[in-house]
């Protein structure tokens, strides 16, 4: 029985609506405490009172309710809280769980699984303990509600599409302790207007701000080397760009559909390798500033050679 046939039973067995009361979500918790919910089945697992408001009508249920059973967004109103003996969510815990508002982890996690959070749209608030340091990839992919989130200072990487698509995410702090930012990370986080890198970053993944359509200033820190194929793509509100002396690589399509560019500061001495279409509909106008002293280098200079024209000194 999964958590909406207990809340249609609640509501529709009696007649009359009851008393909102603790209902019970399914939980798997092995002898190690891993607790992994992605199969709701209650039968044969130990079970955790969840806390939730009064049961939705059967006039609100009326078209609200998916072919699979699970309240559809626009219900989404439960504040979960996960049992303090818990030390691992699983892979794909809550996915698809767009019920589900507000959830707090337990300091004693420490790690959160792949996908444990994806599509749970209706999430707005997550609080996650500096216990925790390692996130899967995806974990929060497509949750469209979440408007901040803190990554607690354990962390080292960021993997792979772990904010993809939270459209609604316009705040989020990286600790210092974080040295990878995965591919396609931040993409199509297109509220997200500014982000600090930490020092520590040497990668910035494939796509990892692709279509970060509100983004006007990005620091990239001294330290990183790369910059993945489509990393910026599309971030069409980037009006300026410094790059670092350390980065020696800048994959095809990083900087494609910069539409906003005017001005990129490459601050390496020797041209980074790029590709031809690593600066694709930049404006051609687009001044380029590198070291005075490399000027002639970038002019003749694999794909640099093409803007020419406005490749000038760092002023100053």
């Amino acid at each position: 029985m999964n958590l909406y046939d207990i809340l249609l039973a609640k509501k529709l067995g009696g007649g009359s609506a009851p008393t909102p009361t603790p209902v019970l979500i399914s939980k798997n918790i092995t002898a190690n405490g891993v607790y992994n919910a992605a199969d709701d089945d209650a039968d044969g697992y130990s079970s955790v009172d969840v806390q939730v408001p009064a049961p939705p009508s059967s006039s609100d249920l009326s078209g609200n309710v998916t072919t699979t059973g699970t309240i559809a967004t626009g219900l989404g109103d439960i504040s979960l809280n996960i049992p303090n003996s818990v030390t691992e969510i699983g892979q794909n815990a809550f996915y698809n769980k767009n019920y589900i508002a507000s959830i707090t982890i337990p300091s004693g996690v420490t790690t959160i699984g792949q996908s444990a959070f994806q599509n749970c749209t209706s999430l707005t608030s997550i609080t996650i303990p500096n216990s925790v340091t390692s996130i899967g990839g995806g974990v929060f992919q497509n949750c469209t509600s979440l408007t901040s989130i803190t990554i607690p200072s354990g962390v080292t990487i960021i993997e792979d599409t772990t904010f993809y698509n939270c459209t609604a995410l316009t705040s989020i702090t990286i600790p210092n302790s974080v040295t990878s930012i995965g591919g396609g990370v931040f993409r199509s986080c297109t509220s997200l207007t500014s982000i600090t890198i930490p020092s520590g970053v040497t990668i910035i993944g494939q796509s990892a701000f692709h279509t970060c359509t509100a983004l006007t200033n990005i620091t990239i820190p001294s330290g990183v080397t790369i910059i993945g194929q489509s990393a910026f793509h599309t971030c069409t509100a980037l009006t300026n760009i410094t790059i670092p002396s350390g980065v020696t690589t800048i994959r095809s399509s990083a900087f494609q559909n910069c539409t906003a560019l005017t001005s990129i500061i490459c601050e390496a001495t020797n041209p980074p390798t790029i590709a031809s279409s690593t600066f694709t509909s930049v404006p051609a106008d687009c001044a380029i500033y590198v070291p005075a002293d490399s000027v002639d280098a970038y002019k003749v200079a694999s794909y640099w050679n093409t803007r020419a024209a406005y490749i000038q000194a760092i002023p100053g």
